[in-house]
C-alpha cells in the first residue's frame, strides 16, 4: 500500500491518494498520520481517494475502523469524503454508515467535483451521493 497526502486545489482540504492493496491497519495508520497533519494545519475537510486502490477489508474489520474513526474527537469538526471508482463505492459504505451514525460528517462520492463541492460546504445532502459515472 502507497498513500500520499497533499493540499487541495482548496486551501482547507487535503487529500490523501491511495495506491495499491489497502487493509484496515494500513487504512488506520494513514488515518492516524492524517489526523496529526490536520490538526497542525487547520484543515476543514478530508478527501480519501481510493480510486486507484484496492481496499481489502471484511465486514467487521470496517466495523471496527467506523467506530475508531467516530472514537477520534477531530473527525468531529472535518468533513470527510471517500472517493471510489465506479462499482467499488460499495467497499467504503458500511465504514461510512458506522462513521456517520456516531455523529462524523462523512460522505462517498464518484465523481471528484461533487466530493469537492461537498467538502467546500456547497453542498448538502444525504450521507451517501451516488453520482453518474
Amino acid at each position: 500500500m502507497g498513500y500520499v497526502i497533499s493540499q487541495s486545489e482548496l486551501e482547507s482540504v487535503w487529500q490523501v491518494v491511495f495506491s495499491g492493496r489497502v487493509d484496515a491497519e494500513s487504512f488506520h495508520t494513514a488515518v492516524n498520520e492524517e489526523l496529526l497533519a490536520a490538526s497542525r494545519n487547520n484543515i476543514k475537510g478530508i478527501l480519501v481517494d481510493f480510486r486507484q486502490a484496492n481496499a481489502v477489508m471484511s465486514t467487521m474489520e470496517a466495523y471496527e475502523l467506523g467506530k475508531r474513526v467516530a472514537s477520534m474527537p477531530e473527525f468531529r469538526t472535518i468533513r470527510i469524503v471517500f472517493l471510489y471508482r465506479s462499482g467499488k463505492e460499495l467497499d467504503g459504505m458500511f465504514l461510512e454508515t458506522v462513521a456517520a451514525n456516531r455523529g462524523i460528517p462523512i460522505s462517498i462520492y464518484k465523481d471528484r467535483d461533487k466530493a469537492m463541492k461537498w467538502l467546500s460546504g456547497r453542498s448538502r445532502g444525504g450521507r451517501i451521493v451516488k453520482d453518474a459515472g
